[in-house]
């Protein structure tokens, strides 16, 4: 399960934002109120912060320990972990990684974040722009291997990947887990078909091993019609979509935009589950609805069952 971030930052992959949900304040002081998200969040057993790599982060403003905190306060099993997740593209991440003495800085940086708010480990959302050239696959993998050195003992190293753009095998072999982003494609974003597709790239073409990989599942629809302006770069947020066009259960399709319902939920997490992955992952909880028709409800009564 992906935490709610500092602020909400489009994904690299994506073309837009989600659109504005005043449900949700991103703004601290808010989040002590927001009951209803603590019903839709607790039970996952990890949590990842989602911070900017940015000047924030750099000069020690980010991550705020309120949101450390609001992140801990979903934890209700003793095995639950949080993570760190840092976030950006390639123009983010290279001015800091762009000598060994930056690289180190960044490096030693994050591991002691890490540290000081008792994580589980950190997670690397590099985001490629376009198809990754060896000099970016390198900083990145220097970056990794770095970072593997300086993190505290027992904790994980972690990447968020797209099928679209891939590291090189060598990098899948210095992480411990790898967080394959199986959606934002063209057309239906998300089909349970480009999910099996996406992960035997990985599993077949790349070597990495089925415990490692961690098969995400999208709470957010996309706007799949040629015909529409906004084709492909347009999303709503599942509950959102549930409110506003009262689609039948088993839907996955409503008002234009595509999106996992209950039932695709549970066939991709039946078959993590048969291929014995090392997880499934969501972005992100609080984009859910309650009652019959929640996702995580049907994800977790998937993994309980099955």
């Amino acid at each position: 399960m992906l935490g709610r971030p500092a602020r909400d930052p489009a994904p690299g992959s994506w073309m837009g934002r989600l659109r504005s949900d005043r449900r949700i304040s991103v703004l601290p002081e808010d989040w002590s109120r927001a009951n209803w998200a603590l019903r839709l969040a607790r039970d996952f057993n990890a949590y990842y912060l989602h911070i900017p790599l940015d000047d924030n982060l750099i000069r020690g403003l980010s991550p705020d320990s309120r949101h450390v905190a609001y992140i801990k306060s979903l934890i209700s099993t003793d095995e639950a972990k949080i993570f760190l997740s840092v976030i950006g593209t390639g123009v983010d991440f290279e001015p800091f990684v762009n000598d060994e003495d930056s690289l180190k800085q960044l490096a030693k940086l994050l591991a002691d974040i890490c540290r000081r708010y008792e994580m589980d480990g950190i997670d690397l959302d590099w985001e490629f722009l376009s198809a990754p050239g060896p000099e970016e696959l390198q900083k990145l993998k220097a970056l990794a291997s770095e970072l593997k050195i300086l993190m505290p003992e027992d904790s994980t190293l972690s990447a968020a990947v797209s099928r679209w753009r891939l590291p090189d095998e060598e990098f899948f072999s210095i992480v411990d887990k790898v967080h394959l982003m199986a959606y934002d494609g063209y057309g239906k974003h998300a089909t349970y078909e480009s999910a099996v597709a996406d992960s035997d790239i990985l599993l077949s073409r790349y070597g990495v091993s089925p415990e490692k990989l961690i098969l995400g599942l999208p709470f957010y629809g996309r706007i799949f019609s040629p015909e529409a302006a906004d084709y492909w770069k347009g999303t709503m947020n599942y509950r959102r979509i549930i409110e506003t066009f009262q689609p039948e259960f088993t839907a996955d399709d409503a008002g234009g935009y595509y999106y996992n319902g209950p039932e695709t939920i549970v066939q991709k997490t039946s078959w993590a589950v048969d291929q014995q992955l090392g997880g499934v992952f969501v972005w992100e909880p609080f984009y859910d609805t309650d009652g019959a028709q929640s996702l995580s409800g049907a994800l977790r009564d998937t993994i309980e069952y099955r």
